[in-house]
């Protein structure tokens, strides 16, 4: 049964929607089911539980935010280092998750755009993390420490290689 019903067609002179601020929380917008059904799922709209991590996007960044990418290449421990990664952001105050990506890149967008992820790309997907907020460059720093083998800061070129990725993202889904 449809409670509620949502027109996004397109309005002249502007848009018919908005987003929510972060003052608004998830189970104040879409309230967990309550059938009976569904009592023995862990159902929870806590950050904590979650396997879809809570991304602000980018209009919640600004210029003088600091900002990194974060690369995880495919291994048997890519998810976990993957949480391990958002556990150490979270605990960050001021540190949040931009955007997210896991996909396949072919070689030669790797020679184009990430000329040092040649060999680690045909291993299979990579998980890529953008951070964001003041103190996220360290967040990144501590994260990649034992793991050079797998994990990839930008550190250079940070918005290059990020409009460079999401771009090749955006190309790769249709968008």
């Amino acid at each position: 049964m449809l409670k509620s019903v949502h027109d996004f067609t397109p309005v002249e002179g502007g848009k018919n929607w908005s987003k929510l601020g972060s003052i608004f929380k998830v189970h104040d917008c879409l309230p967990l089911h309550e059938d009976p059904a569904m009592k023995g799922i862990d159902i929870s709209t806590s950050e904590e539980k979650s396997v879809v991590p809570l991304t602000v996007g980018t209009s919640r960044s600004t210029e003088a935010d600091e900002s990194c990418l974060v690369a995880i290449f495919h291994s048997n421990s890519q998810d976990e280092m993957g949480r391990e990664c958002l556990k150490m952001m979270r605990q960050a105050p001021g540190v949040f998750l931009v955007r997210t990506a896991h996909l396949q890149i072919r070689k030669a967008d790797a020679e184009r755009l990430f000329p040092s992820w040649m060999e680690r790309v045909e291993s299979g997907r990579v998980l890529c993390l953008q951070l964001g907020g003041v103190g996220c460059n360290q967040i990144a720093s501590k994260f990649l420490i034992n793991r050079e083998k797998y994990v990839w800061i930008s550190a250079d070129r940070v918005e290059k290689d990020i409009q460079g990725l999401f771009g090749l993202c955006e190309m790769t889904l249709g968008f």
